[in-house]
């Protein structure tokens, strides 16, 4: 493949990949919905109101461990190895499309190096998407909430209708707010996916030795200002660390060196990993001086970075 088709398969994954993943978890989405909804009718009610009882609030403890398990069914658990191994596909491109910029530049010891380390740090970003999607994060950040909202209601003796408006805004959302199962699948996939891309891309273009980097990826309608600006464009590595510490951020200035949706600890170090911020799925692509537009490097002289 051509540079230009690489860059495309490279952009086009970096979104349909974390989808992939994000419509496996819609699907736990319609169990829970239908788990919660059935075993709501177990519990016993006086007039509409749910009672305060032993039995009740032990219904509870027995919706919290099936919810669990729904996030440990065969289907579910091969959808996140695939999401996991997305991972290492994604490093192949990656390879490839520095390779098409650098040619045997890209073969030497130091870069090989580094690109064994990039791939044992793959290996760890594989592991922590594994455990955000069935561990003690979906846990916490999913199960919990709704066992609070039960164990409330149970105790405080709500209505049954109350109860179960509650529980099914929480999961599927409404018109005003986004399920938070979406919510959390969306960051989750986009972030450990993009971040570990750009994290592994990183690594080795220090190797390379690179200054010249181009701000890879497609516009969507969630698109942020920061983004925006930026992408289709070259940069010198000096104006990309800037961003990092609050500068050259032109109209995307929120005010104390920030932008919307920047990741709380972006520096000039992290910035090739975080970039945009959060759900961002552009990316820096290390490429050769030689193909830098004069605009551009003249841009970057004016501004003092080279």
């Amino acid at each position: 493949m051509t540079f230009k088709e690489l860059l495309k398969e490279k952009n086009d994954r970096l979104e349909s990949v974390p989808l992939a993943m994000q419509s496996a978890m819609d699907k736990q989405q319609a169990k829970i919905l239908k788990l919660i909804n059935s075993q709501l009718s177990e519990l016993t009610t006086t007039n509409g109101q749910i009672d305060v009882t032993a039995a009740n609030i032990r219904q509870i403890t027995i919706i919290s461990d099936e919810l669990k398990q729904v996030f440990l069914t065969k289907e579910y658990v091969n959808a996140v190895k695939e999401f996991a191994r997305e991972f290492s596909a994604q490093t192949v491109l990656a390879d490839q499309l520095i390779a098409a910029q650098f040619g045997n530049a890209a073969k030497t010891a130091a870069v090989e190096g580094s690109a064994l380390a990039a791939s044992a740090y793959i290996e760890i970003a594989k592991r922590s998407a594994i455990d955000a999607l069935v561990g003690a994060p979906i846990d916490k950040e999913f199960i919990k909430p709704i066992q609070g909202i039960l164990e409330n209601a149970v105790v405080n003796g709500a209505t049954f209708g109350e109860t179960l408006e509650a529980v099914n805004q929480f999961v599927d959302g409404n018109a005003n707010s986004v399920s938070r199962l979406k919510k959390y699948a969306k960051q989750i996939t986009n972030d450990s996916f993009s971040v570990a891309d750009r994290s592994y891309t990183s690594v080795i273009s220090e190797a390379l030795d690179n200054d010249w980097f181009y701000y890879s990826g497609t516009e969507l309608d969630s698109t942020r200002c920061f983004c925006q600006e930026r992408v289709g464009n070259y940069y010198h590595y000096k104006e990309i660390e800037s961003w990092g510490d609050g500068k050259n951020l032109g109209d995307c200035n929120a005010g104390g060196g920030e932008w919307a949706g920047m990741i709380v600890g972006t520096n000039s170090k992290t910035i090739y990993s975080y970039l945009g911020g959060y759900n961002c799925t552009h990316s820096l692509i290390p490429v050769s001086e030689f193909i830098i537009p004069e605009s551009d490097i003249l841009r970057a002289k004016a501004k003092g970075f080279i």
